[in-house]
């Protein structure tokens, strides 16, 4: 996803979510509910872009980078990255060919991420939650080698901070991450906001319709359902055969 049509998809993006909003509020100018946004695999980068690049306050620490002051936006752009990749390639050639293809690469790279552009477009609402599913965002952002935090990081001093550090901080509440455990470009995001999390096992969902997972999850429930209803009758007929074994003792005694 180049600078180039990434900053366009994301324009078209946030218009379309502020027209919808406008929409909602024309139809409905009493509702001061909460309003969410849901992204699937590459709509979930596009949001994140859109809401990496929200006004932000002014970090307090002078170590703090946050993606949406750089040229080319959050990290989830690979383009930057691939340019410098040929370079280093093309540094290995003849000169002659050297020179093309850093020629050639010059051409089609992505701009400098000094070059001025255009603000990204402003959200006419506040973003509750940001719900991520199927999502590569974690593998993007652990190639450019950033990290995920909230804006509580903005009030921080950090003063443990020795040099500085890039950090993506989507403009929301909170931020969800759903993932099938087989989906091949959907990873987890946790250790990006600490390292910790990479050995706490993510936590699985409930999903009891539809298909054959559902079927198969709604008989093991209630086998376990059967299995625990089965005990608690067992406990019942051991409490009782122990009561009447008591009584019986106790007025074959009094005999």
């Amino acid at each position: 996803m180049t600078p180039k049509y990434r900053r366009q998809m994301c324009t078209e993006v946030a218009a379309e979510l502020n027209r919808l909003y406008a929409l909602w509020m024309q139809k409905n100018p009493d509702f001061n509910g909460k309003v969410s946004i849901y992204g699937h695999s590459l709509g979930s980068l596009l949001a994140f872009d859109i809401l990496c690049n929200q006004p932000h306050p002014q970090p307090k620490s002078p170590n703090v980078v946050l993606h949406s002051a750089s040229g080319v936006g959050p990290g989830v752009d690979l383009s930057d990255m691939f340019r410098q990749h040929a370079e280093a390639q093309a540094q290995g050639r003849s000169t002659a060919h050297a020179t093309a293809d850093t020629t050639a690469t010059a051409e089609g790279s992505a701009p400098s991420p000094t070059a001025p552009q255009a603000p990204y477009p402003r959200l006419e609402f506040d973003v509750e939650h940001l719900i991520f599913v199927g999502s590569p965002l974690g593998l993007f952002l652990l190639l450019q080698g950033d990290q995920l935090t909230s804006d509580l990081i903005l009030e921080m001093p950090l003063s443990h901070l020795k040099a500085p550090q890039k950090f993506s901080v989507p403009v929301a509440k909170r931020m969800y991450n759903l993932f099938h455990p087989h989906d091949p470009v959907a990873y987890r995001v946790e250790p990006l906001v600490n390292p910790r999390y990479s050995r706490v096992p993510p936590v699985a969902l409930t999903y009891t319709k539809g298909g054959l997972k559902g079927t198969v999850l709604g008989i093991q429930g209630l086998s376990n359902e059967i299995a625990s209803r089965s005990r608690t009758v067992l406990e019942s007929v051991k409490v009782g055969i122990v009561s009447t074994t008591e009584g019986f003792m106790a007025n074959a005694s009094k005999m």
